[in-house]
């Protein structure tokens, strides 16, 4: 994976007023990595739905009747989690560290390596990093 990809897989839409975030194609819940949420597949889909439609701008915070008719069951809960910020507009950040800076640590533990094999000089048996 080279250095653009990575970086792709792990930006995270942080909500502010949702405007600008799709709610079925940009990556904006943090889960094992930044995804979209699963759809109810009781409900008809809108792919044109905006994370500001699911927002109650008059309550400043999360319309939970809209999130629960059309979110899966199981992001439900990690959706009403997410802090919106309704004065700002929507922002990347890095999904993968606590602040939403990217350094190095957060892009190695992102990084799926393949398990290698190293002999123990020793012992002869295979060390798997």
């Amino acid at each position: 994976m080279h250095g653009k990809e990575l970086l792709k897989q792990g930006l995270v839409k942080k909500i502010g007023n949702g405007a600008e975030t799709n709610v079925w194609r940009d990556n904006w819940l943090l889960d094992l990595e930044p995804r979209p949420p699963s759809y109810r597949p009781d409900a008809p889909v809108d792919l044109t739905l905006l994370v500001s439609d699911l927002i109650n701008p008059h309550l400043g915070g999360w319309d939970v009747r809209r999130v629960r008719q059309v979110i899966a069951i199981e992001d439900v809960d990690r959706v009403l989690k997410t802090k919106i910020e309704l004065s700002k507009e929507d922002s990347l950040r890095w999904g993968f560290s606590n602040n939403g800076q990217q350094g190095c640590v957060g892009s190695f533990h992102s990084i799926n390596f393949p398990m290698v094999a190293l002999a123990n000089l020793e012992s002869k048996e295979p060390l798997l990093l």
